[in-house]
């Protein structure tokens, strides 16, 4: 039994709520991969410093993985691993982001209307952008939940 269908097979033994664990149990395993990615400093410098550094960087991350990291992930990584974090939100990204999104203003976790929220899938602090691509609505229980966290449902790894 793959690792995956023994999860799935442990919480079909139990009346709970599995969109709860999972919101819960994926952010801190991605957390983990991504730590566990982590190239040493030698390589990162290395790589900083080279022409190719983010191409090379691209190799190795594919090299341990299975599957292939989308650019706007593999961009978020690279940041996050040299410390190129931004951890200002622009105002005006988010004022558009609500613009664009007037009419399909729900939670994206819960699907709930009230105490709507902007934020970040790839949190800033992770290695995300400020983009209106990155922004999503989060009823306030579902923000402070994923709080500075991977979202469950745009997996970054």
């Amino acid at each position: 039994m793959e690792e995956n269908e023994k999860i799935t097979a442990l919480l079909n033994n139990f009346d709970v709520e599995k969109e709860n664990i999972y919101k819960k149990v994926i952010p801190t395993v991605q957390e983990l991969i991504v730590e566990q990615l982590r190239p040493d400093e030698k390589d990162l410098l290395k790589w900083k410093t080279s022409s190719r550094g983010r191409f090379d960087f691209r190799d190795y991350l594919n090299s341990r993985s299975c599957k292939n990291f989308s650019e706007v992930h593999l961009d978020a990584l690279w940041r996050y691993y040299l410390g190129n974090v931004n951890v200002q939100r622009s105002k005006l990204i988010i004022e558009q982001y609500k613009l664009l999104n007037k009419r399909n203003e729900n939670c994206a976790h819960c699907s709930s209307i009230e105490n709507l929220q902007v934020d970040h899938k790839i949190p800033l602090v992770k290695g995300g952008l400020d983009t209106i691509e990155n922004l999503q609505f989060l009823c306030g229980t579902c923000n402070l939940e994923k709080h500075g966290r991977y979202d469950y449902k745009e997996l970054i790894i």
